[in-house]
């Protein structure tokens, strides 16, 4: 599936690209190495929505929040109430 390629495509450029980093910012490679295996078992677990948003969006171009959230089958509570000032 195309979607599916353009995701491992992604994730090749993300590890690319962490790979480039300098010295001064190898906490931030280090955070990504550390939480890497978490978020990729989460996107494993979620690969249903991710698929169902991303095939949504190349078919609209566009979702609001309540679309997002009624196509991945989670909620999609109020934001906060805004200052009227």
């Amino acid at each position: 599936m195309a979607v599916e390629r353009g995701a491992r495509d992604d994730q090749r450029r993300a590890v690319e690209a962490v790979g480039q980093q300098t010295p001064s910012s190898i906490a931030s490679v280090l955070h990504f190495w550390q939480f890497r295996p978490l978020a990729d078992a989460l996107l494993q677990e979620n690969w249903d929505r991710v698929v169902s948003l991303g095939t949504a969006l190349a078919d609209r171009m566009r979702l609001s929040g309540d679309e997002a959230a009624e196509l991945a089958g989670l909620p999609n509570p109020p934001g906060p109430p805004t200052d009227p000032a």
